[in-house]
C-alpha cells in the first residue's frame, strides 16, 4: 500500500486518514470580550491525538515550527504523555481469538486504533 491507489483511496476518508497520522484539532479560541473590541491577545487550545511512539516533545517542537512566530508563546497543558498501543499478547486478546477461530473459522481478530479515543494525549497551545 506504500504509495499507490490503494493509499489514495484509504486516506480520502477522514476516519481512516487519521489512522496514518498524529492528528490536531482547534478545540477553543478566546479573544475579545466582546465583538467590538480587537483584542490585546488571543488563545488557541489544540486536542492533539499521537500515534503509539510518537514523542510528544517532539510534535510540540513541530506545532512551534508550524506557527513560525517567536512572539506566540506555544505550551502545553495537562499531563502530556505518549500514545501507546495496547498488547495484543494478553488473555483476554487470546479469549477473542478463539471465540473468532470458533465463529469464523480462520478468521483473525485484529485490534483497532481509534483516532477520536480518549486514550491518546490532549495538550494545548496558547497564543
Amino acid at each position: 500500500m506504500a504509495n499507490g491507489p490503494a493509499l489514495r483511496r484509504f486516506t480520502q476518508d477522514p476516519f481512516m486518514n487519521a489512522l496514518l497520522r498524529s492528528t490536531v484539532s482547534v478545540t477553543t479560541l478566546e479573544g475579545a470580550p466582546t465583538i467590538t473590541m480587537l483584542p490585546s491577545e488571543a488563545r488557541a487550545e489544540l486536542d492533539v491525538r499521537l500515534l503509539p511512539g510518537e514523542d510528544p516533545e517532539s510534535f510540540l517542537a513541530m506545532i512551534r515550527s508550524v506557527v513560525g512566530d517567536d512572539s506566540v508563546e506555544v505550551r502545553r497543558f495537562g499531563r502530556l504523555r505518549p500514545a501507546v498501543a495496547s498488547p495484543v499478547d494478553t488473555w483476554l486478546f487470546r479469549a477473542i481469538q478463539r471465540t473468532v477461530d470458533e465463529l469464523d473459522p480462520g478468521g483473525l481478530a485484529v485490534p483497532l486504533m481509534l483516532p477520536d479515543s480518549p486514550t491518546a494525549i490532549t495538550s494545548g497551545c496558547g497564543a
